[in-house]
């Protein structure tokens, strides 16, 4: 299974040869370990980019002339806004409305890691 919001970062790099993340509050801990991730890849410098804000930060890059599509994981309103936007002008979207961004943590694996044998 891939998570939503790990496709969303893939589809946005194919979308063009740079990405901006908008940072949600509500899920600022996996896009930092994304962050970290790019760094350890070696993205060259702009290629990837962070940026924290909300309605303002997300209606202007919905504006923006120069930004080609949206990829968006989020709650089903904000979804329906970006996807319309996206339509009136002419970028790429897509937009996963009522997705989750989920982090587990689990404990450390003990003991063999090899499968049962059956």
């Amino acid at each position: 299974m891939v998570h939503a919001a790990a496709l969303a970062f893939f589809t946005g790099l194919s979308f063009a040869p740079l990405l901006v993340i908008l940072i949600s509050i509500a899920g600022m801990i996996g896009t930092d370990v994304q962050g970290e991730i790019v760094d350890e890849v070696g993205f060259p410098e702009g290629v990837v980019n962070m940026v924290h804000g909300s309605r303002d930060v997300v209606n202007a890059m919905l504006d923006h002339p120069d930004i080609a599509g949206i990829s968006f994981v989020g709650s089903t309103p904000t979804a329906r806004h970006i996807y319309r936007k996206c339509g009136e002008t002419g970028k790429r979207v897509q937009a996963l409305g009522g997705a989750k961004n989920i982090v587990a943590v689990m404990p450390p694996v003990s003991g063999s890691t090899e499968p049962p044998a059956s």
